[in-house]
């Protein structure tokens, strides 16, 4: 099994619709892995935006590990 790590960042604020990121197309072995790196990742995202958008937008991530299928 493989893992892909899909992320989108989201506001609280109404009318507003998450949006994906484009994180790097990284294969994971293990679901753990991937989960690991989603949380790591969200707050790298985070720390890069400036509290003020954060703030108002009430900005968050969001990131799912989906299994692949191998062929």
């Amino acid at each position: 099994m493989k893992f892909l790590m899909v992320m989108f960042i989201c506001s609280y604020v109404e009318g507003n619709e998450c949006r994906p990121i484009q994180p790097l197309i990284t294969y994971f072995n293990t679901y753990s892995e991937c989960a690991i790196h989603g949380y790591e990742y969200s707050t790298n995202i985070l720390k890069k935006f400036d509290s003020t958008f954060i703030n108002t937008y009430r900005a968050y991530t969001v990131f799912n590990c989906k299994e692949i299928t191998q062929t």
